[in-house]
């Protein structure tokens, strides 16, 4: 294992930066060279509503990506079929891979700061939920339906959040995070009982464990129990926290 979870972690901070700040700009956004605009709950409940499987889940044909297209395009108008052909006339040449791959990366920008939702059955639509979470975290702020509906939801998670983490809950982001606990599960802790000389010892089993590939996390620690005074523990093992970096 290399170092490249860290590389990971930074890279994942970034992207969640500056994805954050975009959002806030409202610029418009590009899926395969397609202008777009950012995903609202009004555009996402058309989606929903007809069923497009990009949100709704299932098989992915190819129909469904300039159907995707058509509901965050700035052109759409439900039922202006002439609008719709004429925008589909303009993307016959859309590269189907990209695209692909553009419309998930436009759906983890727009989810990227929304909570872990609640599992089970659903008793009322997610702009419910955002209507509900914006009034209460933000009474007489103005957050009124048709306001809620066409704001875009990379802002409107973002809003929440802040009020979540004001209100001390635990707060994740969604790249960066995982790269944490993945970090976290890759350190080993190797247990070393000093018999006389301590730095001579300590760095002896540190090079030879650096010898083997591992690079030292932290200070090593004494394994003390906490039941007993630590001065009755002198001959305490110390724990070294290390992790396999080649």
């Amino acid at each position: 294992m290399s170092d490249s979870t860290l590389d990971e972690h930074a890279d994942a901070l970034d992207s969640e930066r500056k994805d954050r700040a975009v959002a806030m700009l409202g610029l418009p956004e590009l899926i395969a060279g397609v202008q777009v605009e950012p995903l609202t709950p009004r555009r996402l409940e058309w989606l929903r509503a007809m069923g497009n499987p990009f949100v709704c889940g299932g098989e992915c044909p190819i129909a469904a990506i300039p159907d995707f297209l058509w509901y965050v395009t700035k052109d759409f108008a439900f039922g202006d079929d002439e609008r719709r052909r004429a925008f589909l006339a303009a993307i016959l040449d859309l590269d189907v891979d990209d695209a692909r791959e553009g419309i998930d990366e436009y759906l983890d920008r727009a989810f990227l700061d929304a909570g872990p939702g609640r599992e089970g059955v659903s008793f009322y639509g997610s702009t419910a939920g955002l209507y509900c979470s914006l009034n209460t975290a933000y009474p007489g702020a103005g957050w009124h339906l048709e306001r809620v509906m066409d704001t875009p939801l990379r802002v409107l998670y973002q809003l929440i959040k802040a009020a979540d983490d004001a209100r001390g809950c635990t707060m994740q982001n969604r790249r960066s995070s995982p790269l944490i606990s993945k970090f976290l599960c890759e350190i080993e802790h190797f247990e070393l009982s000093i018999v006389a000389d301590f730095d001579a010892e300590m760095d002896a089993f540190v090079d030879a464990k650096c010898a083997e590939g591992y690079k030292l996390c932290s200070e090593p620690i004494q394994k003390i129990n906490l039941a007993i005074p630590a001065a009755c523990q002198p001959d305490a093992p110390w724990i070294i926290p290390m992790r396999k970096v080649n």
